[in-house]
């Protein structure tokens, strides 16, 4: 009975590298096509530990756009790294971390308060004490598709009286405006890419508009990673937000993945609803 949609926080893996690609837009140094510094492995700032890629982003350089598609982790460390602890951490809660999601009985995402230079750069691809809920990461792919803005989540619309009359109405509330709408559809682009034509693939849907961001967030070393796939999709001018996450996904270790395990819930989910 655990709710583990709202009610407990997860890191949220490479999911969270949303959050950076937005700060990074939003600060104004980097465009879709940025290019950005992506070694095979990055040594952590003032550490001897090497960040390696989990997918194959080559040893130089690739587009902050092509960056997200292939969801390279040395990529977005380097950008956390360069924006800050700080601007890192304004971003999140600007889409809701640290936010108390009473109406569902959540509890809020967490992002460290204080970092030094590595554990930034870990933070920057949803690692170190980074963590949030399948909500939350719900509430980011919303905000991006509605053009920035980030709404409140609630579940009760309307309640009624046993004759059926209206008693009360829930109003749409608006929680910030993240990221502008020009950069929002910046990173809407970027995430369909990531869909089209990255670690996304399988959340692709004929007729349909899906962007998304895949997920596999370590834990422990006796426990398999978290799979995770955050998505909005848009059919008919009917837009959607689903957010997946997998706990225990019962394959091998080495099989855990946001593409093979998580976006295709996401895509039975989506096709279900439009």
């Amino acid at each position: 009975m655990t709710n583990r949609a709202a009610g407990e926080i997860y890191p949220p893996g490479s999911t969270f590298k949303l959050v950076t690609a937005a700060a990074a837009l939003e600060s104004g140094g980097f465009q879709p096509n940025t290019m950005v510094d992506t070694p095979a492995k990055l040594t952590l700032p003032g550490t001897k530990t090497q960040l390696p890629n989990e997918t194959q982003c080559g040893d130089g350089q690739q587009s902050l756009d092509r960056a997200l598609q292939l969801s390279c982790n040395t990529a977005f460390a380097n950008v956390a790294i360069k924006l800050g602890s700080d601007t890192l951490r304004q971003q999140a809660q600007k889409f809701g971390w640290d936010f108390q999601l009473t109406d569902v009985n959540g509890v809020a995402a967490r992002f460290p308060a204080k970092l030094d230079a590595a554990q930034t750069g870990l933070s920057g691809i949803g690692q170190y004490d980074v963590a949030s809920n399948p909500l939350h990461m719900a509430m980011v792919a919303a905000g991006i598709a509605n053009n920035g803005k980030v709404m409140t989540p609630y579940v009760v619309q309307t309640v009624r009286a046993p004759d059926l009359t209206t008693i009360t109405t829930t109003k749409p509330k608006e929680l910030s405006q993240a990221m502008s709408a020009a950069n929002a559809q910046k990173l809407q682009g970027m995430m369909v890419n990531v869909v089209n034509s990255g670690t996304g693939t399988n959340a692709q849907i004929n007729g349909v508009t899906v962007g998304g961001k895949t997920g596999t967030a370590q834990t422990t070393a006796d426990k398999p990673p978290y799979a995770w796939f955050t998505s909005f999709a848009e059919k008919n001018n009917r837009k959607i937000a689903v957010a997946v996450f997998v706990e225990s996904a019962n394959v091998p270790r080495s099989e855990v993945g946001g593409n093979v395990v998580a976006a295709p819930i996401a895509k039975s989910v989506i096709q279900a609803l439009l």
